[in-house]
């Protein structure tokens, strides 16, 4: 048995030649290969599976709830420039 070294690339563009070729056959007799469809499974399962990517949630952060008088109160109590 021959062993290819493809790149990823490469190994898209085999998987998607073969699931054309079986769409294809597909459309023309209203059946599938199952030669064809053993083959693509053969392929799937020898491709290297990407690894799970890990989400990590920031942590929450506490805000500070300002009343609505306390926030008027600051407004009066600042100085103005004039």
């Amino acid at each position: 048995m021959s062993a290819l070294n493809l790149t990823p690339d490469e190994e898209a563009l085999v998987l998607d030649a073969l699931r054309t070729k079986a769409n294809h056959y597909n459309a023309m007799f209203s059946s599938t290969d199952m030669a064809l469809e053993a083959l693509i499974a053969k392929v799937v399962s020898q491709l290297p599976q990407p690894e799970p990517v890990v989400v990590v949630e920031p942590e929450p952060v506490a805000m500070e709830v300002v009343e609505p008088e306390a926030a008027v109160e600051a407004t009066e109590e600042a100085p103005t420039e004039e």
